[in-house]
């Protein structure tokens, strides 16, 4: 049986683990602060022609889309015909670079990093909620209103995809400095 190591990441604390499985990893949740776990790739040993780094396994088209997934009889690609209309998928190996360095923090800190981000999340969602109950009888928000409940929603995306604490709590934090309108 083939090992594969894996590298992941909690996506509350940030911090980073090897795990070794013969599948892909379990689905656990982060031993220092209780946080998520995602993948971040399966490490491709090193050999001769190339360094060990960080990879994805994906599934893709055999050709390319236009010619798999064709309904109609022409195909001018360089599978001559042999993929087209067939939708085959084949595995092919992403690399995601090198492998990252993992300096653990301690528990204390991971749990401190877990806690500010949730609580900053938690502050971003009352905020949320507050400007989403200023929806007249007709349900609709003002203009302003509106954008603010995009920021906001935007400003969830850009902190859950910032890979620092610092620029994720920079990123909700600087929702306190954006357009509010006086309750």
């Amino acid at each position: 049986m083939t090992i594969n190591r894996w590298y992941v990441r909690c996506v509350d604390c940030l911090s980073v683990a090897a795990v070794d499985s013969a599948t892909e990893p379990p689905k656990a949740d982060c031993s220092l602060c209780a946080g998520r776990i995602e993948v971040m790739g399966r490490v491709r040993p090193a050999t001769p022609w190339h360094r060990a780094s960080l990879v994805q396994d994906v599934r893709d088209t055999a050709c390319d889309w236009k010619c798999t997934s064709a309904r109609g009889p022409c195909c001018a690609c360089t599978c001559g015909g042999k993929n087209h209309g067939t939708g085959r998928t084949v595995s092919v190996v992403v690399g995601l670079g090198s492998l990252p360095r993992v300096a653990m923090p301690t528990s204390e800190h991971a749990q401190r990093m877990a806690a500010d981000y949730r609580a900053a999340k938690q502050t971003a969602r009352d905020e949320l909620t507050r400007v989403l109950s200023l929806a007249g009888p007709t349900g609709w928000l003002s203009p302003i209103d509106f954008a603010r409940r995009r920021q906001i929603e935007r400003a969830f995306g850009d902190a859950y995809r910032a890979r620092t604490h610092s620029t994720r709590m920079r990123v909700l934090s600087d929702l306190r400095c954006g357009p509010a309108r006086a309750s």
